[in-house]
């Protein structure tokens, strides 16, 4: 219908927001789909196989942008593989469309010293806004307090999801850096239902 519109302002406008829409209802329906796969146990993921893969993606999406992976040759986690995967596709995006240019985006897979995995990826951007940091790492969104977009809505998600814990960090120059630390991921099935169990019975 925009194209019937005469006012070419209006039109663009109108435009913009069906796209926009459109990419809003894309992204809710990629996170129904990877909640309703989750639905079963835990198995184990190669999480630099993950990062790798999500990378090249990226690379052949956004060929103006430089993603870089730096990761042993494998590391082994028991996890939700399409949870830990939409996770690492939707802080790679938001990072390549918020990084400035030249469009430079560091993925790497590592373990702390106490033997967490964990996952960071850098920017090149202005950062997340304050707000948006309080929501992916506070209690969430409420109904007068909502976020800029279903992609991070679903990062809040995932992370809950797996039991992992989102950190941001100051990159040493002009950047951010997104860590999620997979606390989770290496422990037993029956611990993790028996914490979710108490934290259920506390609320």
């Amino acid at each position: 219908h925009a194209d019937h519109v005469d006012d070419e302002i209006h039109r663009t406008a109108i435009r913009d927001s069906a796209t926009d829409l459109s990419s809003i209802s894309r992204k809710a329906r990629d996170a129904e789909a990877v909640m309703t796969d989750s639905n079963g146990p835990p198995s184990p993921v190669d999480l630099t196989a993950v990062a790798k893969e999500v990378a090249t993606t990226a690379r052949e999406d956004h060929p103006e942008s430089n993603v870089s992976v730096d990761a042993p040759e494998n590391l082994q986690i028991t996890t939700h593989r399409t949870i830990v995967r939409r996770l690492v596709v939707e802080l790679v995006e938001n990072a390549i469309v918020h990084s400035t240019d030249p469009v430079r985006v560091d993925i790497e897979v590592s373990t702390t010293t106490d033997g967490t995995p964990q996952l960071r990826v850098t920017d090149t951007g202005p950062g997340i806004p304050d707000r948006e940091r309080e929501l992916l790492t506070g209690a969430g969104e409420t109904q007068l307090e909502h976020g800029l977009g279903v992609g991070l809505w679903f990062v809040n998600w995932a992370v809950n999801q797996l039991g992992a814990e989102l950190e941001f960090e100051q990159a040493s120059d002009e950047g951010t850096v997104v860590v999620v630390h997979f606390h989770d991921a290496n422990r037993p099935t029956d611990e993790r239902k028996d914490s979710s169990d108490d934290a259920t019975d506390q609320n």
